[in-house]
């Protein structure tokens, strides 16, 4: 996916590289890097949503797995804690998406998992104990 003159557009690297020797404009949003784990989001959702970049951006294909790991330290937490924090910290969910889904886009779902969990770790533990 390329931007070219403020507009996402798809075409092939020959066409991009025909059309840069003619066209300042002409950015591309990310190296050929082969993901593995990732998707792009749809730049007009990345619009509606209030987000300002004109990057591409990515989300991990596994947010489940993101989510359960937040799910799982709410639950640890309450059963060993036994303090509350649980309800009324900040953790990884979001209505757009789990932030270690966006934050760790290609980790594979072992790494989200246990990346998720201590993420969502730090955002409960507030140091003050």
């Amino acid at each position: 996916m390329y931007l070219l003159s403020g507009k996402f557009t798809s075409i092939s690297k020959t066409a991009v590289s025909k059309r840069a020797e003619n066209d300042d404009n002409l950015v591309a949003l990310h190296d050929p890097v082969e993901w593995n784990h990732s998707h792009l989001i749809d730049p007009k959702l990345v619009k509606e949503s209030g987000s300002f970049t004109t990057l591409a951006v990515r989300i991990n294909d596994r947010e489940d797995v993101a989510n359960d790991a937040s799910d799982r330290i709410l639950r640890d937490w309450a059963k060993h804690m036994r303090d509350g924090q649980e309800q009324k910290s900040l953790n990884s969910h979001s209505v757009r998406g789990n932030l270690c889904s966006f934050t760790f886009i290609d980790s594979p779902p072992a790494r989200l998992d246990v990346v998720t969990y201590w993420t969502d770790i730090g955002l409960l533990h507030d140091g003050q104990q």
